[in-house]
């Protein structure tokens, strides 16, 4: 449906960067983004809208992304962006440009917004933990109202003040 790689593919390239990252000691971040409010979105217009927004947005992410960048249909209405050699700041501004293309962008129906976490490899060392940490991040954006970006250090922050 949006020409991306599937779980797959992300799972196996995932595993291969994280190993390349922690022996090179090189940063490794992980983008993971949901479409916000995308079931209303099918229930109101139908699913070939939903459809047509899942291919727009594929478009975008592809377009927005670095020519080193992997990006996959994670599951759904979410996608996930492995960003090799990017730190915090790097990964923060390529999530934030894909944010904001997809909320710039003209939607037939209704605007059509992301919510993004995103986390960076170190103090996580397996890919399951960069994982959650970028998931624990996505459900921080969407919980402080959809439409950003939150990085896991973000969410750290916050626990601990």
């Amino acid at each position: 449906l949006t020409g991306l790689y599937n779980p797959r593919h992300f799972h196996d390239t995932w595993a291969r960067e994280m190993t390349l990252s922690i022996r090179g000691k090189i940063p490794l971040s992980l983008i993971l983004l949901d479409v916000d409010n995308f079931k209303k979105y099918n229930d109101s217009f139908g699913h070939p809208a939903g459809d047509f927004v899942l291919k727009r947005i594929s478009t975008i992410l592809r377009e927005a992304a670095r020519e080193t960048d992997v990006v996959a249909r994670y599951g759904g209405e979410e996608f996930a962006v492995i960003l090799p050699n990017a730190d915090i700041e790097g990964s923060l501004v390529v999530a934030e440009r894909m944010r904001a293309q997809i909320e710039a962008a003209h939607w037939p129906d209704r605007p059509v917004t992301a919510s993004f976490g995103v986390s960076t490899i170190s103090p996580f060392k397996t890919p399951p933990e960069l994982i959650k940490a970028a998931d624990e991040s996505l459900y921080a954006a969407k919980a402080a109202g959809r439409n950003r970006v939150t990085h896991i250090t973000h969410v750290a922050t916050d626990v601990a003040a």
